[in-house]
């Protein structure tokens, strides 16, 4: 099944042994899983959520601001999946902390985001859930890359050179919080096109994705 939103497609699907309900953008996908194991009376099921794709590239000496708008998907923690999927609309906004220098590392804290998820409705019944927000979650380097370049040698004879290993590019990711009450989630596309992740809070299994205003 697959039904409409303003941004991008949201689908749901089951078989006997899982069900989802997500959906997918230009360059990621989010959505919560469900798996089943065994049967009767040792019936186990597991929830999760996911969110991956093209993670953006980010380059040195960059201030930036800004904002996304989506949608999110989720499931409440207790009763049936399909009986208690969600959806609303997301919300972030990010600002940078300080350009990216030569000596950015992997870990380095590079900024801030905030994420409001809103609007929470049961599919099903249409009833109202309560809001989910995070403030000031960190946002860290990943997989940095990093290059050579040929500088004078400051000790050396005239006309020396010596080589530095300075910044070029990296990903961005966030994450805060503890079980039950948490997010975490990147960056995706070029020029940081698009936002997804996954959260907890309020009972809430969810996952989310939005685009660049």
């Amino acid at each position: 099944m697959v039904e409409a939103s303003p941004e991008f497609d949201l689908v749901s699907g089951s078989d006997a042994d899982a069900e989802s309900w997500g959906g997918w953008m230009r360059h990621s996908g989010f959505g919560i899983l469900l798996e089943r194991e065994g049967s009767g009376e040792d019936l186990v099921e597991f929830r999760y959520g996911m969110a991956a794709g093209a993670l953006a590239d980010v380059s040195p000496g960059q201030n930036v601001r800004a904002a996304w708008r989506g949608r999110m998907v989720g499931v409440t923690e207790r009763g049936g999946f399909a009986a208690g999927r969600l959806i609303g609309v997301a919300a972030l906004s990010y600002r940078s902390v300080e350009a990216l220098g030569d000596d950015s590392e992997a870990g380095d804290v590079v900024g801030r985001i905030d994420a409001a998820f809103t609007d929470i409705v049961n599919v099903l019944t249409g009833a109202s859930v309560e809001d989910a927000r995070f403030a000031n979650v960190p946002v860290s380097l990943l997989d940095v890359t990093t290059r050579e370049v040929e500088v004078p040698d400051p000790e050396g004879p005239e006309g020396a050179t010596t080589v530095e290993i300075v910044f070029e590019s990296a990903n961005m990711a966030f994450e805060a919080g503890v079980v039950g009450n948490r997010i975490r989630g990147g960056f995706f596309g070029p020029t940081r096109a698009e936002v997804a992740g996954v959260f907890e809070q309020n009972g809430i299994l969810g996952a989310f994705g939005a685009e660049l205003e």
